[in-house]
């Protein structure tokens, strides 16, 4: 079951970085580029930041999620929210499934 929400975040959090952004229409290299606007998941340009993510059982019962190191800048200084929003929604996935297990539905 604890493997089952790592794999549920690491995929909430790839999901996140899908789909299309409203920011500013910006060049990268002569190609056009649309960025997320403050608030959105960041805009994905290469998949670097997508396909970085890993998840690592460290001990049992404890898995660690990682990432490219740019994204704790973009999640925590630049206002482009993705890996703590997936991982509140898994959490509470989580919860509601413990809680139909503990109630034996």
């Amino acid at each position: 079951m604890h493997q089952k929400m790592v794999l549920t975040t690491l995929t909430g959090i790839i999901g996140q970085l899908s789909g299309t952004r409203s920011g500013q229409l910006t060049t990268y290299h002569g190609q056009p580029h649309r960025a997320s606007a403050p608030g959105e998941s960041p805009a994905t340009r290469s998949g670097n930041l997508r396909t970085s993510l890993i998840s690592t059982r460290v001990a049992p019962y404890y898995y660690m999620i990682s990432m490219a190191y740019y994204g704790l800048i973009l999640e925590r200084d630049k206002d482009r929210p993705f890996a703590l929003r997936a991982s509140e929604r898994a959490w509470s996935n989580f919860v509601k499934v413990l809680e139909r297990y503990l109630n034996g539905s």
